[in-house]
Parts: C-alpha cells; sequence; structure tokens
C-alpha cells in the first residue's frame, strides 16, 4: 500500500566538532541532487559499513509497512579528516524503511571528530551481540 509511504523524504550527513558545533553538513529532499551528492562520494572513494541497525517504531506515518531504525557504521574516505569519526571512523544515525518495497525514505548520519570508540564499544548499545560476533564479520539486527 502507498499510504503513508513517501517515495523519498531528507537525507542527511553532518560532522560535528568539538562541543557539538557542526563542521560540515549535506542534507536534501531532493532526490536528483542526492544522486549527485553520491556519485561525487563514489568518485572520492567512500564506503561505509553497516556494523549494527535496530528497528525502533512500526507503523511510522500510519502504515504498518514503515519502520524507523537506528545504526551504527563505519565511513571511510580518502578526503574525510582523519580525526573523523576516530581510528575506526564510527559514524551513526536514524532513518525510515519500507518493508513492502524495500525503499529507504529517510536517513540521518553524524560523524563526530572527537569519537573514540571502538567499532564494539560504538555498537554495544543497540543490541545484545551473538556469542563470538565481532564487528565487520557479519551485520546484527535485532528488535
Amino acid at each position: 500500500s502507498s499510504v503513508g509511504y513517501r517515495p523519498w523524504s531528507w537525507y542527511s550527513s553532518t560532522q560535528t566538532g568539538e562541543g557539538g558545533k557542526v563542521t560540515r553538513d549535506f542534507t536534501t529532499s531532493d532526490q536528483s541532487e542526492l544522486l549527485g551528492y553520491f556519485a561525487r562520494r563514489h568518485r572520492q572513494g567512500e564506503t561505509m559499513r553497516l556494523l549494527k541497525v535496530s528497528i525502533t517504531q512500526t507503523g511510522l506515518l500510519d502504515s504498518e509497512s514503515n519502520v524507523g531504525f537506528v545504526y551504527v557504521i563505519t565511513r571511510k574516505a580518502p578526503d574525510l579528516d582523519p580525526d573523523l569519526g576516530g581510528p575506526a571512523g564510527i559514524a551513526y544515525g536514524k532513518g525510515s524503511l519500507n518493508c513492502e518495497n524495500l525503499r529507504i525514505f529517510t536517513w540521518s548520519m553524524n560523524m563526530k571528530t572527537q569519537e573514540d570508540r571502538t567499532e564494539r564499544e560504538a555498537v554495544a548499545w543497540l543490541c545484545e551481540e551473538p556469542p563470538g560476533w565481532r564487528p565487520g564479520e557479519a551485520v546484527v539486527a535485532c528488535t
């Protein structure tokens, strides 16, 4: 059902420095602008690796097919400040997904320059880890 589903809402990527001050931000609700941004990031060699994701809410926008989620990823690119996300390149955020068409329709991501957590420390708050799990080997998804 398309009731309550938005084909696209927004995307944001924010970098914060000392005291939480925003040092760099890209935000758009325009899908063609977003595709251009992705193409530029791809040319810069950016990679993202999902570590953990957790469903936070179901039934967003009055549709049972829409869910909210929070996540932790690693994000790397030659043009990113080497202090951004700490040694592990930690980024985290929230988003919304339509489970019928498998489309993410909101995405908000943040990286901090004063991040000092390891991958394991950064994901510990999301959900319990399976026995023997190590970041980067498999994604942990939970509710």
